[in-house]
């Protein structure tokens, strides 16, 4: 007889601790086996009858076994027949009693992708990782394959934008990790910047009134070109945030522009431009890094074709044999006698000339009050400067009509235009006197290749050969530190070409009259007239 007929309980059912004592098992094992659903496999095994909680406790508070309501329904919210859970079999647990059964009525639950199924590829900055969404609707992220050197790591959201969010903060970790990019000094994830919104403070950075520290409309319009190119090319490296740019990104950038053709001194202001924007972003607290420390090394540019005064006085004559053409004669003489940018000279009134000084202002009306913003004149320095008039010039100017507030006139008697003087230079002008002027050797920058702008360097080099002091030059031109100047001024360099004439011959001595011939150029824009 099995101890079970014996017990003084209802059904002689045994509860798990009078289990324990009657089968001599420790009380830590039977909780084991409830804990693991096994409890009621043990006690068949034993032959023993299977416990019913719900029976026990029935019988043990009211003394007589448990039965059904008469008027339950045919089966319970479960789907458990009344007959079966009434009248259970021996030796076995009906399901609504089983805690290891499963249940009729279906839970949803997150889809749970089979082991055939391709995760999706989600691209970071640094690693393209592998992502998808475990049973239990928590996103994971796997770097074991995609270079990382990271184990299947938690995103900790069921939300899949959050767990994006933290994707690219657990991109940017393991890449300092692996030493790919500089640690941070904090987490990247505590002020991240997008490149649109940094980009707009900057931009309302720069347009602060001049007064405090702003830019001209110009500069801005430069600097907006400038952004512009760098956020288009700065998806192709997988950045879209100001705190993922590094000197890696600049370096990249740098090589972008280089193969699209950009010369060096426009790949060198571009980038100390996007160095300054992120130094004044990490100065403000907008993003939490250091300053950029890629060091660049200035770009020795190529400068404008200088004219010689033949050229100059070829094109005059040019102008002067053609009645279309009488306008540019103008411009060419006052451009050569001042060497003033074509801007200043479209914009100059005849307020600003004083012929019984012989002399003419280059205004800046930055901070001049009762004129409307956009009608006040400005020069590239900021600084109004004062230019004496040549006798040339002079009688020039005095030829002219005073009809209007602007000294110059364009082709049909309307004001001058910047863009419509230099295409009829070169269409007009360049173009039909080059034959004349050919290239002397491959590579050689010659007349063609000069444009209005080549008639400043045209008077900066007369002047150095003239031998009028340096400081004087650049006060002309508007200049407070000039690197063309230097450059003309050390070409004319006669002592730095005496001493060189001293040192020993070599070989034959050299013919030097030729050399004495083409010594210098003289000025002589009467010719023309």
């Amino acid at each position: 007889m099995s101890i079970a007929s014996n017990s003084d309980r209802p059904e002689g059912c045994l509860s798990p601790k009078e289990f324990a004592r009657r089968a001599f098992v420790s009380k830590s094992t039977v909780d084991r086996y409830l804990n693991q659903g096994l409890l009621t496999k043990v006690q068949r095994k034993k032959g023993y009858r299977v416990w019913i909680p719900e029976r026990e406790l029935y019988s043990a508070n009211f003394g007589t076994p448990f039965q059904p309501l008469p008027d339950s329904d045919a089966r319970d919210p479960d789907g458990i027949p009344e007959e079966e859970a009434a009248n259970p079999l021996p030796g076995k647990i009906p399901a609504w009693m089983n805690p290891c059964a499963t249940l009729t009525k279906e839970v949803a639950m997150p889809k749970h992708k089979s082991k055939g199924d391709e995760p999706e590829k989600y691209p970071c900055q640094f690693f393209d990782w592998p992502i998808y969404q475990r049973s239990s609707g928590v996103w994971y992220a796997d770097g074991r394959s995609n270079g990382a050197s990271l184990k299947r790591t938690s995103l900790g959201t069921k939300d899949r934008d959050e767990a994006i969010a933290n994707l690219h903060q657990l991109d940017r970790i393991q890449a300092e990790n692996l030493g790919l990019v500089p640690r941070t000094r904090s987490n990247p994830a505590d002020k991240r910047l997008a490149l649109s919104a940094g980009r707009k403070l900057f931009d309302a950075h720069n347009a602060r009134p001049i007064l405090v520290g702003g830019t001209k409309p110009s500069t801005r319009k430069r600097y907006r070109a400038i952004l512009d190119k760098f956020l288009e090319f700065a998806p192709s490296e997988r950045i879209s945030e100001w705190n993922q740019v590094t000197e890696r990104t600049l370096a990249e950038y740098a090589k972008h522009l280089d193969d699209l053709g950009y010369a060096r001194k426009t790949i060198y202001g571009e980038l100390n431009l996007l160095k300054t924007a992120f130094k004044w972003l990490c100065r403000e607290g907008h993003i939490d890094r250091k300053p950029l420390k890629l060091k660049l090394r200035k770009a020795e540019c190529e400068r404008a074709y200088c004219y010689t005064s033949e050229e100059v006085n070829s094109m005059l004559q040019h102008c002067a044999n053609s009645t279309d053409l009488g306008w540019l004669y103008s411009v060419i003489v006052a451009l050569a006698c001042t060497g003033l940018r074509i801007s200043e000279l479209a914009s100059l009134k005849w307020s600003d000339i004083r012929f019984s000084d012989r002399t003419l202002t280059i205004a800046d009306e930055s901070g001049f009050s009762g004129q409307r913003a956009n009608d006040r004149r400005t020069t590239k320095s900021s600084r109004s400067r004062h230019i004496p008039l040549r006798t040339e010039l002079q009688v020039l100017l005095q030829s002219l009509p005073q009809t209007d507030t602007y000294v110059f006139r364009g082709p049909r008697g309307g004001r001058l235009k910047p863009d419509t003087v230099r295409n009829i230079l070169v269409r007009e002008v360049i173009e039909k006197l080059s034959p004349r002027f050919p290239k002397k050797f491959a590579g050689q920058r010659s007349f063609e290749d000069g444009r209005l702008h080549s008639l400043r360097h045209y008077f900066c080099s007369v002047c150095a050969n003239t031998a009028i002091p340096e400081r004087i030059v650049m006060e002309w031109l508007g200049h407070a530190d000039s690197e063309m100047v230097r450059h003309y001024y050390h070409l004319s360099d006669e002592e730095s070409r005496r001493k060189m004439d001293q040192l020993p011959p070599i070989g034959i001595e050299p013919n030097t009259s030729e050399i004495e011939k083409d010594k210098g150029e003289g000025d002589n824009l009467a010719e023309a007239n």
